[in-house]
């Protein structure tokens, strides 16, 4: 394996020590309907538990914010996920963290669904709780 190969790989080892990112997929109401085992493992939930809350269970300051606006991911939030924006996470145990988050939209039918990958960020300062 060259050292890009390399650097690229190490670059996607998450909190959880898997290789696979954390993802929720979302409906267009922020209702979590599946989540990846990387998520299952970050978060402490299983995909059964998580299904049909809000994403706001594990981003409470997501609670009051629109992920979508006319049909499209809202802007704010693509900003700030481009941005490097870390949000404040929450595992089943209540403990917080940082974590970037990456939204993507796909079609499913005529409703939207929203990919959102989490990257945890393990340098960052722990919020207040």
């Amino acid at each position: 394996m060259d050292a890009l190969q390399t650097q690229v790989f190490g670059s996607m080892q998450y909190r959880s020590g898997m290789s696979e990112p954390a993802a929720l997929t979302l409906d267009q109401g922020g209702m979590i309907q599946d989540c990846t085992d990387a998520g299952e493992e970050l978060f402490g939930f299983s995909r059964n538990e998580l299904a049909q809350h809000h994403i706001s269970l594990l981003f409470p300051q997501l609670s009051d914010t629109a992920l979508l606006s006319n049909g499209l991911i809202n802007s704010r939030l693509l900003f700030l996920s481009h941005c490097g924006h870390l949000f404040w996470a929450m595992d089943r145990d209540g403990e917080a963290f940082f974590s970037e988050l990456f939204f993507s939209q796909l079609e499913y039918g005529a409703h939207p669904i929203l990919r959102v990958i989490v990257r945890p960020s393990d340098g960052a300062p722990r919020p207040n709780a």
